[in-house]
């Protein structure tokens, strides 16, 4: 909560293309290629939240979150009521987690897939060949029969990861433009979440001037349809994680998408990536002051379970990883930061690390790596 090929329809990974790296950091890391959706409804709602529960007291967990919890929002946005997010139990990602759980060495790693098999993820919408519009339709359909939330990954812009392991995205500006309004047509008034073109802000340095202001101005077109199109769509703008850009540089890159503060509501932090939780509240705390304004910060808490997940600088399938911790599975529209799974855990980053599998397919042996006991 990716592109692939055909597995699940849509998912695929994202990094930073090689030789650009980012400023503070090797690669970045990306998500993988999901849209995953398949069909069936999900009983288990309230299983969602013992779930969460589940999860926090079988990893590690990386820093504790700071006590401090920020003031309910008074910021004026798009934004579904507070609900569940939504689980869809019949899709293959779940299939692999069930089949991953008869390999589990052990009864704590066994109650972790358990946990996973309870916790939502997100869907990637990454383009052709996957029928955008139908597999939105699908997953609000089912979404609504629960009283759910989804939460949809919108990922297909032009010149996608820089050449990277996830590369591709919509032939030319154009196409993007046309794909983007097929997404809002198909939300429409439903209640979801969309994140919003991970990597494809903090990558903006890495391209030449004119390749600059072509994707700002998409990403300024998009928040504009999303806004204008879809009343009760919580939008956020991906913005990297806490090693990439500087709080003021990203502070700067979101001036120039919305130089007037009227579209940038939320950002997404740590998409597919292992920065610990207080490290990132400071660094949205940062970006607030850099911003002059508070804006609702989504974060990926799939893979910063680890103790010792600050020192994890590599993001490919690091040695180390563990799954992260949820404090719960529902969308609250005054909480200034939620915490959702963006990336699916045993889903590969690609050939690397501890995993020999293409970006985005999903590989047991990872997913048991990443609920094997704490390494601390």
């Amino acid at each position: 909560m990716g592109i692939r090929p055909p597995r699940r329809t849509a998912h695929v990974p994202a990094r930073a293309a090689p030789g650009r790296t980012p400023p503070r950091e090797p690669l970045p890391r990306r998500p993988r290629w999901p849209w995953r959706a398949a069909a069936g409804i999900v009983a288990g709602i309230v299983a969602g939240i013992v779930a969460a529960a589940g999860l926090a007291a079988c990893t590690g967990g990386g820093e504790p979150a700071p006590s401090g919890t920020p003031e309910p929002s008074p910021l004026e946005r798009n934004a579904p009521d507070r609900a569940e997010y939504f689980l869809d139990a019949e899709d293959q990602y779940f299939r692999n987690l069930t089949t991953a759980l008869g390999d589990a060495p052990d009864a704590e790693a066994a109650q972790r897939i358990e946990t996973l098999l309870a916790t939502p993820v997100a869907q990637w919408l990454t383009g052709p060949p996957t029928d955008t519009p139908r597999a939105v339709a699908e997953n609000l359909r089912r979404a609504e029969a629960q009283g759910a939330v989804p939460v949809f990954v919108v990922y297909n812009i032009t010149d996608r990861d820089l050449g990277g392991e996830a590369s591709g995205g919509s032939d030319d500006p154009g196409a993007y433009r046309a794909w983007v309004q097929e997404v809002s047509d198909a939300v429409g008034d439903a209640p979801a979440v969309l994140v919003v073109e991970p990597d494809a802000l903090p990558g903006v340095p890495q391209m030449d001037e004119a390749q600059q202001a072509e994707r700002v101005e998409l990403l300024r077109e998009a928040l504009r349809v999303f806004q204008e199109g879809n009343p009760a769509a919580a939008v956020y703008l991906d913005v990297g994680h806490s090693r990439w850009l500087d709080p003021a540089r990203a502070a700067e890159l979101l001036e120039r998408v919305d130089a007037d503060g009227t579209l940038v509501t939320g950002v997404a932090l740590n998409v597919s990536n292992q920065r610990p939780e207080a490290e990132l509240r400071r660094y949205a705390e940062e970006l607030w002051d850099a911003l002059g304004r508070r804006v609702h910060v989504i974060l990926d808490s799939s893979m910063n379970g680890a103790s010792r997940t600050g020192e994890l600088l590599e993001w490919c399938n690091p040695e180390g990883e563990r799954v992260g911790r949820l404090p719960d599975t529902v969308f609250d529209p005054d909480a200034w930061f939620e915490h959702v799974y963006v990336k699916a855990p045993g889903e590969s980053d690609g050939r690397c690390g501890t995993s020999a599998e293409p970006a985005g397919v999903f590989d047991a042996g990872l997913l048991l790596e990443q609920v094997a006991d704490d390494p601390a």
